[in-house]
């Protein structure tokens, strides 16, 4: 972006007072556009601003460490424009979901998922819409810069590929992936291939980091499942509780999806420094830890998921209710908080080693809550797609 906006630099700084060449409208453009972003999240169990921010900067963790080296006899992926559209895929992937996967919004006829009933879609209404917002979002004038800076890289294409391949439900698109790492790893196309194994890494990084994240993750999405149930789907006879299968089925997702993931990752070679087995070595200790452990704390998961009261899915919830929803409101859970981002996100390194002390002391990649910047954008005037129900 520093080397691509269209104005001339301003010189600003960032918060630790060292200078930048971006444009000073640049950034301010991009942190509207995260702010309007945050604001079409809905504070559901799992699928909220927090995750998206936990799988941001997962994914620029996951950037940073990339080979730098340029000898021929290495593949590197160095082109800054793919790194930074990993990052803004990953702040995208989830916006505006409900809280409800996308096999139950085909049962209730949502509208989501008639919008996106085509074979072409593959029955991923949830991304495509996501994808449909941020990519509508930038069309607005509040952030022309911003977009005339990313239109001249085929910006739009690699967005919609890496937000896609978040859709780990659907086999269909599973198989797609999978097909384009075996065809397309060792040719000219390699570079996107394996952009698109670091986006579902990032977005399931809490698998691959200290088993105190994992668990912290684990609940979230429990109780998400759990709400989708008590409220859509506990009437069916054919339709298990949650819980009855859910320790086994965290051993599944290992085995079946976030094991094979991390060894194809591993196989690519991409990292610095690395041994070449250390994503599937993380993923392998957290499955011995659920293994040797997860029955108790699924007991416990439960137990204390019964003390509270959670939140119906927010189908039918338009985004622009969502832009207007009230400062002081639940994060999914049945917990109170001051703003969407309930608390601060810790970022966890990739590492088997246990985090005594988590803080912005001992680890510097933390989001909070955005402070608004005077003569910033009101928003009195919200893009047409925030305002579609």
């Amino acid at each position: 972006l520093q080397h691509s906006a269209a104005s001339t630099p301003t010189t600003s700084t960032n918060d630790q007072g060292q200078s930048t060449k971006m444009p000073l409208q640049l950034r301010n453009e991009i942190r509207d556009y995260v702010s309007v972003v945050c604001s079409q999240y809905h504070p559901v169990g799992f699928h909220s601003f927090e995750h998206a921010s936990h799988v941001m900067l997962s994914a620029s963790k996951l950037v940073s460490m990339l080979k730098t080296s340029t000898s021929a006899d290495q593949f590197t992926i160095n082109d800054p424009w793919l790194h930074f559209a990993i990052c803004f895929a990953a702040l995208l992937h989830d916006v505006d979901h409900r809280g409800v996967p996308n096999q139950q919004l085909a049962l209730e006829n949502n509208p989501i998922s008639l919008k996106y009933c085509s074979k072409e879609y593959m029955g991923s209404y949830a991304e495509w819409n996501s994808l449909e917002i941020g990519m509508d979002l930038l069309e607005s004038d509040e952030f022309s810069l911003l977009r005339e800076t990313i239109d001249n890289k085929q910006f739009r294409s690699v967005i919609s590929d890496l937000i896609l391949c978040t859709d780990i439900a659907s086999q269909e698109r599973r198989d797609l992936c999978k097909k384009r790492w075996k065809t397309t790893i060792c040719s000219a196309d390699a570079s996107s291939t394996v952009a698109d194994h670091i986006m579902q890494v990032a977005d399931v990084s809490h698998t691959m980091q200290h088993f105190d994240t994992f668990l912290k993750w684990n609940e979230r999405l429990y109780r998400e499942i759990l709400a989708v149930y008590e409220y859509s789907g506990k009437d069916n006879p054919t339709r298990a509780h949650p819980s009855e299968n859910w320790y086994e089925s965290q051993l599944g997702f290992f085995d079946f999806y976030v094991i094979p993931l991390a060894e194809r990752l591993d196989a690519s070679g991409v990292f610095e420094n690395l041994d070449g087995k250390t994503f599937t070595k993380l993923a392998k200790h957290n499955r011995a830890r659920w293994c040797e452990e997860g029955e108790t704390c699924t007991n416990m998961m439960i137990a204390s998921t019964k003390q509270i009261s959670l939140l119906p899915p927010r189908t039918g919830v338009s985004r622009f209710e969502a832009h207007n929803t009230s400062s002081t409101s639940t994060n999914g859970l049945g917990e109170k908080s001051d703003s969407i981002c309930s608390e601060d996100v810790v970022l966890d390194e990739f590492s088997v080693e246990q985090s005594t002390v988590r803080s912005e002391l001992s680890n510097p990649f933390t989001v909070k809550s955005a402070t608004p910047r005077k003569n910033a954008s009101k928003w009195g005037k919200i893009p047409k797609v925030c305002m579609r129900q």
